[in-house]
């Protein structure tokens, strides 16, 4: 009987060996499954958004980008932006430094509400806004350079795509290099459609309200105007290579005006260089000094 009750007793033992260890796998197996669903959450960036705020009130630090909590800088959003995202600015900001999107990211910037506010430029003797990846669109926002003179231009795309929309200006910025008065396109394209580009300087040299440098530029509506080149020509635009080996820039304006322009030398309004073309196919080009069109070719 002795021996029976051994047995019995060694034979629980087991089982309960044998469970502890059963229950031991099936817990190792759960965190490391629990572990892997952590790490592929975290790559997959919880903290991206798609809706993010900016206001001048705002606070990168404790801000979570949202329209009670905002961030303040364009900076801290556009990092914390989806991969397509709109970024909403909720009031006047003054740009100190320059402002980079460099991710393949499909960006809306506008303003919160109806009204249009603006990005202003501070201490940035520099662009306010470099676009060298993805495809921004430009809503209700505006930005200015102050009538300070400065190195650079204010919105610059270079290997991206840049659609600048209704209600949407970039105005009173003076340059005194050679990057054009108002915006740049480099191996870019330009899409225009209803915005101002106005009362831009170049005053180092061509291209008062856009350069565009082996690049492509649709013109749907909008205005081009105001805009001056001090001491060379395309006082409205100016298309070129952007080196001596690179293709030439294509303008195409199907609707708009560029009017009231200046330059210093030829094509008040637009002036391109050999190896670029222009096509006009509705839009007004007028009221331009010294001619409204100018070419070397």
């Amino acid at each position: 009987m002795g021996r029976h009750k051994s047995r019995r007793r060694s034979k629980q033992g087991k089982i309960i060996i044998i469970t502890s260890i059963c229950l031991l796998f099936i817990m190792t197996a759960g965190y490391a499954a629990f572990s892997t669903n952590i790490s592929i959450t975290t790559k997959g960036n919880v903290y991206s958004k798609t809706n993010i705020y900016v206001s001048n009130a705002g606070n990168d630090e404790t801000g979570k980008g949202t329209k009670d909590n905002p961030y303040q800088t364009i900076s801290k959003a556009y990092d914390f932006a989806a991969s397509e995202a709109t970024i909403y600015v909720m009031d006047d900001l003054i740009i100190d430094e320059s402002i980079d999107f460099d991710q393949d990211k499909k960006i809306t910037l506008t303003s919160e509400d109806t009204e249009v506010n603006s990005l202003l430029r501070g201490q940035t003797n520099q662009y306010l806004l470099m676009i060298t990846a993805g495809e921004v669109t430009m809503t209700n926002i505006t930005f200015d350079g102050q009538n300070k003179e400065v190195n650079f231009n204010l919105v610059s795309v270079m290997y991206a795509t840049l659609n600048l929309n209704e209600e949407t200006t970039i105005q009173n910025n003076i340059s005194s290099a050679d990057t054009g008065g108002g915006s740049g396109a480099y191996y870019s394209t330009l899409n225009i459609d209803g915005a101002k580009i106005i009362n831009n300087q170049a005053r180092g040299g061509s291209g008062g309200g856009v350069v565009v440098a082996s690049a492509d530029m649709i013109m749907n509506g909008g205005e081009i105007s105001g805009n001056t080149a001090n001491n060379c020509s395309g006082g409205g635009i100016i298309l070129w290579k952007a080196s001596e080996n690179d293709i030439g820039s294509t303008f195409t304006l199907k609707n708009g005006q560029i009017i009231n322009n200046t330059a210093s030398y030829r094509g008040g309004g637009i002036y391109f260089e050999t190896g670029s073309t222009y096509s006009n196919e509705g839009g007004t080009v007028t009221n331009n000094i010294p001619t409204d069109v100018g070419t070397n070719g």
